[in-house]
């Protein structure tokens, strides 16, 4: 390699030239882009008094014939008061790429620089750190965001995580905020933390360097000063945060699933119902589960319809979310999971209402970790985070030319469903055979207890922040304290195999065995044990919305509904809450519990209480309604009995022609009619 400390140590134009076209190509934004000779200036030591020393490395290819050929390089600025050395440009021609050019330049190049700043200043260097494109900031880039930082991250990178905006390069350019502050750890004094007076330190030379002279009031400088003083712990470092995903557990095939619902309203005739025959996969587990009462009549029938193996689940190369007031990015290495998908549904006669049923899990040699899963749950409605992983779940077939598609465009294209609408609601299962057995069984001893006991183990620690991850739809479970678990793990349900847990419109089974899942996973793949009592829970929650919306419009003040319209209303609620709800249809505890814990979770059991206490609201407003139209109808009939008796009274003591007597009476008594009649229609 070669260095270039000053121009009296190498003075290579031809190389110094060569590079410059790789620089400028490979950084095409004029603003993160610094002028090339001015570089050279600082590398000649013509550099201003405040300005950083400047050092180039780059690295060479000797070619055919003789001759050096740039493959890459390093602009390294270093700082003397701060002991900082900023990499603020690393290149790697595009021809070169992939060849272990960048590790060379960073391992091998900044540790001689070190070295060469030690022994020729007599300074030792702190701290190394430089800028990367954050990829939700960046529009364009020559070379993807999350890809450079992928490599980064590889190389020892982790992430200083404050709101870093860069000053303008020069009073042509403009400051730049899509960049993260990073440090390569390996070269740090403390490795994996940065006291928070050396960031400051390193900012306010990067800022003076960069000529800005409002230090005290400057917004972005004071804004990042308060968020390392948030961010210090008791010895003042800062955490460096890792920027790939760290997960702990797999969950291989037949170990894990998570199934989606749909609900379409079928309002079938006669004819289509014929079409729902008994399924072998269904059937026996199906009348198992009911009571005595609705097995000759059963309320809903549930139907296998087919499975996918040729499909490929594409998760996001990089994701963020939000947490305590931070934003926070994610770096995926392994984003592609060939899985086999399920299509079922269950169809509830009273209601005509279908619920589809889409479960995924992951193929033979493939696997699930609690990160996997936690996005796939983010498609329930998790907004906790504010994550952008739901947009950006996909699948696609394999060997196939198609389109990517969402997880609700997959069901609707294997059920050829176009009305269906999705629900914040499904269900987890997963079984933990493959966590060690220790681990499992003090996990499940300490969340029987009654008593919240301190998690002295550290393998049970880990594994209930990553329950709790998944059990809330959320990402940073990691910072979860002993009291937050013990507030979200609260299975209604538990025994040294297995608990069952309920969080908004996640179902959550956790078990060492599931037999019931072994028989079934080339097929509907989840236990029917679940899939039946969470098919009615999103039944009876899509007909209690659709009461209430009714019960709602029927209430407001200013509804022009007309008598006719609020009966007919009032007929559809009763028969909604009474008829097409269902409920009490399983024989056993645990499908009981689940429905009981559901309704309890969800609200269900209030909104039902609600409507039934408003609905007599809605029949003193149709009782009024009734009595108004009756006074008026009252009203009516006398004041046509009095002009009748006036029209008789004028008969004989005004003797009017006959002519006249007609129009007398006919005219004011049509009047009259037709008042009544638009007056009355305006009430009914």
């Amino acid at each position: 390699m070669e260095y270039y400390y000053d121009l009296a140590t190498n003075n290579n134009s031809n190389l110094l030239n060569s590079f410059r076209a790789i620089y400028e190509d490979g950084f095409p934004d004029i603003n993160e882009r610094e002028d090339y000779d001015v570089i050279l200036k600082r590398v000649t030591l013509q550099k201003q008094s405040k300005e950083p020393y400047t050092v180039i490395v780059l690295d060479t290819l000797e070619t055919n014939n003789q001759e050096k050929e740039v493959t890459g390089g390093l602009i390294i600025d270093w700082y003397e008061r701060s002991q900082t050395i900023h990499l603020i440009y690393l290149i790697v021609s595009e021809n070169h790429r992939k060849k272990g050019i960048a590790k060379k330049l960073i391992n091998e190049g900044i540790s001689k620089v070190i070295e060469w700043i030690k022994d020729e200043k007599g300074i030792e260097i702190k701290n190394v750190v430089f800028e990367s494109n954050n990829p939700y900031e960046t529009k364009t880039d020559n070379f993807a965001p999350s890809e450079r930082l992928l490599a980064f991250s590889g190389l020892g990178a982790k992430w200083i995580n404050i709101s870093y905006v860069q000053p303008p390069l020069d009073l042509k350019k403009k400051l730049v905020n899509n960049l993260l502050l990073l440090s390569f750890t390996q070269f740090n004094k403390k490795k994996n933390k940065i006291p928070a007076v050396e960031i400051k330190a390193f900012l306010l030379d990067l800022y003076e360097g960069l000529g800005i002279t409002d230090l005290e009031d400057n917004i972005h400088l004071e804004k990042m000063y308060l968020e390392l003083d948030k961010m210090e712990d008791e010895n003042g470092d800062i955490e460096l945060e890792d920027l790939m995903e760290d997960s702990k557990y797999q969950f291989g095939s037949g170990k894990a699933s998570i199934t989606y619902h749909f609900i379409e309203d079928q309002s079938f005739t006669k004819k289509n119902k014929e079409k729902i025959k008994t399924c072998e996969h269904f059937h026996s587990l199906e009348k198992d589960l009911l009571n005595y009462q609705n097995q000759s009549f059963a309320p809903l029938n549930s139907r296998f319809v087919r499975s996918v193996d040729n499909i490929t689940l594409l998760l996001p190369k990089a994701y963020q979310y939000s947490s305590e007031g931070k934003i926070h990015i994610r770096l995926v290495l392994k984003n592609e999971i060939d899985v086999i998908t399920s299509l079922s549904f269950t169809y509830f006669n009273n209601s005509d209402l279908k619920i589809w049923h889409l479960t995924i899990s992951p193929k033979n040699d493939y696997y699930f970790t609690e990160l996997d899963i936690i996005k796939l749950a983010t498609q329930f409605g998790s907004i906790q985070e504010c994550s952008d992983v739901k947009e950006n779940i996909c699948l696609k077939y394999k060997n196939r030319r198609t389109k990517l598609m969402t997880i609700k465009e997959l069901m609707m294209e294997l059920s050829n469903s176009k009305s269906s609408i999705s629900l914040n609601s499904g269900i987890i299962q997963l079984l933990t055979n493959e966590i060690e057995e220790h681990v499992i069984n003090n996990f499940s001893k300490q969340i029987q207890d009654t008593k919240r006991h301190e998690i002295e183990d550290k393998g049970v620690m880990s594994l209930a922040k990553a329950v709790c991850g998944i059990v809330q739809g959320i990402f940073d479970f990691d910072r979860m304290d002993e009291e937050e678990i013990y507030d979200t793990i609260k299975p209604f349900m538990s025994s040294d195999l297995s608990f069952l847990s309920l969080s908004r419109g996640t179902l959550l089974k956790f078990s060492k065995e599931d037999e019931i899942m072994e028989v079934v996973k080339d097929s509907i793949i989840i236990s029917p044990y679940l899939l039946i009592p969470s098919s009615v829970l999103v039944h009876n929650e899509n007909i209690l919305a659709t009461a209430n919306n009714l019960l709602n419009q029927s209430l407001e003040n200013k509804s022009s509904l007309t008598l006719k319209n609020l009966s007919s209303n009032q007929e559809k609620i009763h028969r909604l809450i009474n008829y097409e709800y269902v409920d009490n249809i399983f024989q056993y505890h645990t499908e009981n519990e689940i429905i009981n814990n559901g309704n309890l979770e969800r609200g269900l059991t209030f909104l039902k209480s609600n409507i039934q206490d408003r609905l007599k609201e809605l029949e003193e407003k149709i009782s009024t309604k009734r009595n108004k139209i009756k006074m008026f109808s009252d009203a009516m009939i006398v004041a046509i009995l009095f002009i009748i008796a006036a029209l008789e009274f004028g008969k004989e003591f005004l003797s009017l022609p006959i002519d006249h007597n007609l129009m007398f009476i006919g005219l004011p008594t049509l009047m009259i009619i037709i008042f009544s009649f638009f007056s009355i229609k305006k009430f009914v």
